[in-house]
């Protein structure tokens, strides 16, 4: 009675089971299964609602379609047809180089050294890459909501000729209150100075005034502006300009050239080690 009351049990526990696993896939398409467990860790966690409805059915209708191509693929293709064995491990061999070299690259990348000369001499050589297409401008400026409380003190500060303790005081305000804030003497396009400070209702010509100060208004912000200087008719971008896009060309070459030294050095090790031989 005993052994009979345990294999219902037994019996039971493997319908249970079964049913469990049946409940849980998706979708079917020949021989495979698309299981719940399968969707849930393929698909990002912040879909959420009716968003994660639409992205699991695209999904599952993706998955389908793949699985029914794949079968007549499997049935198309002979058996050597179906070999990627060395397409594969060429591309492993390519991604493992690619990450060892990146990792090589992180760990020497205080040895990449890039000098203010090799900046100028690779800006000289390089000139006509650098025509200013645009204005150029160094700036100050402060963007405050319109309803800042405080406007009128930070504009006495702004626009004065600060001491250091005022400039406390102005970094202050910058800090606790200001949406954005810039104080570096550096050219910048003015182009991008449009991005950040509305200007559509002022020309050109209202900054091109050197030391001139601006307060611009639209209808959500306040802009305390200070033009430090102003280029129109340049030729050329000044080098401080485009220092960082050249910084990072000159790195990418020094890496290409850390990295063809390291596989040389690694080459000579080995032969040095006699592990390569070339046997026709």
């Amino acid at each position: 009675m005993n052994i009979r009351f345990c294999s219902f049990i037994l019996v039971l526990f493997l319908l249970v089971s079964c049913n469990n696993r049946t409940e849980n896939i998706v979708a079917r398409a020949y021989d495979e299964n698309l299981t719940l467990e399968d969707l849930q860790t393929i698909l990002p966690a912040y879909y959420q609602g009716q968003d994660s409805i639409v992205v699991e059915d695209e999904y599952i209708n993706q998955w389908i379609e793949e699985q029914v191509v794949l079968h007549q693929a499997r049935l198309a293709l002979s058996r050597k047809e179906r070999n990627f064995t060395k397409e594969l491990q060429s591309y492993e061999n390519a991604l493992l180089i690619h990450a060892y070299e990146n990792k090589y690259i992180a760990e020497h990348e205080n040895e990449i050294l890039i000098t203010d000369e090799e900046i100028n001499q690779y800006y000289q050589l390089h000139l006509d890459n650098y025509l200013l297409q645009q204005p150029i401008i160094k700036i100050n400026y402060v963007k405050f909501t319109k309803d800042f409380a405080q406007l009128e003190q930070a504009k006495k500060l702004f626009f004065k000729d600060r001491t250091a303790q005022e400039n406390q005081k102005m970094m202050e305000y910058c800090m606790n209150f200001a949406v954005n804030y810039y104080f570096q003497n550096k050219w910048l396009l003015f182009g991008d100075i449009t991005k950040e400070i509305s200007i559509n209702n002022y020309n050109l010509s209202d900054f091109s005034s050197k030391k001139s100060t601006l307060e611009l208004k639209d209808s959500t912000f306040t802009y305390l502006v200070k033009v430090l200087d102003f280029k129109i008719n340049e030729e050329y971008a000044p080098v401080s300009l485009v220092e960082e896009q050249i910084r990072s060309v000159l790195f990418e070459q020094k890496k290409i050239k850390m990295l063809a030294e390291l596989r040389n050095q690694l080459l000579q090790t080995a032969i040095k080690s006699d592990k390569i031989s070339i046997e026709k």
